[in-house]
């Protein structure tokens, strides 16, 4: 049961477009880009989980890692428990998040491929200052306003982060609590880590915490943009 269920995290966190695509009988579309990204990820996660928790954890591992990722919020262990290092790890799974256009919440892996790209590029044209490099997603260029949207996105997503953990740490949570349970709730994974680990729930949280991670809850399903905007004059003047 618990391997089904993985099959079908896997396929819900994936780009709707490969599945039309595959369905269609374009297998090619498994080349692309993000969705290599979002294998080695996925790969290097369970290993490291793996390796932190020994081989026979493996299916807890493989699970943990898909079920995160892709923003499921299944349990089948009190990875609360397990090393820090693999608590970082499912941490930062959190924060990626699954594919574009997918069933997923978090950063998403193709804004993460892009911004890749693009700090590769910058560093090129560090050394090379006049060379003419465009950003490339699926050997199309991307154009400059696609790239500063999705570094936008990315500072405010984190700097939402920051700010909630922050606040939660004032009202009492001790560091691994607030920052998990702002990016489990950010990303609508379910599960934190600590004292919203899966041993625990969100109930003994004081209210303003829970007010504070419902608005994380909205901002992160709408995707932070959208929200602001609607708090922005200039929306409302148009």
């Amino acid at each position: 049961a618990e391997y089904i269920i993985m099959v079908f995290m896997f396929l819900a966190g994936t780009n709707f477009v490969i599945h039309y695509q595959v369905l269609k009988g374009n297998f090619k579309i498994i080349k692309d880009e993000e969705f290599r990204l979002y294998l080695i990820i996925l790969v290097i996660a369970t290993f490291l989980l793996i390796l932190s928790q020994g081989l026979s954890s493996y299916r807890y591992g493989l699970f943990q890692a898909l079920s995160i990722m892709t923003t499921t919020g299944f349990v089948t262990c009190d990875f609360g428990s397990w090393h820090f290092g693999a608590r970082m790890v499912l941490l930062a799974l959190m924060f990626i998040g699954a594919c574009g256009g997918s069933t997923g919440g978090g950063i998403k892996v193709m804004r993460a491929l892009a911004l890749l790209k693009h700090t590769r590029v910058m560093m090129k044209r560090a050394i090379s200052p006049k060379a003419v490099i465009p950003v490339k997603y699926g050997q199309k260029p991307l154009s400059g306003g696609i790239i500063r949207d999705i570094i936008s996105f990315i500072f405010l997503y984190l700097l939402v982060a920051v700010v909630a953990s922050i606040t939660l740490g004032f009202l009492g949570l001790d560091l691994e609590t607030a920052l998990s349970a702002v990016a489990a709730t950010l990303g609508n994974v379910g599960p934190g880590l600590g004292g919203v680990g899966p041993g625990s729930n969100y109930a003994w949280l004081p209210g303003a915490g829970k007010v504070i991670l419902t608005g994380c809850m909205w901002l992160g399903r709408l995707e932070v943009f959208t929200v602001f905007m609607v708090f922005s004059p200039y929306f409302w003047g148009r």
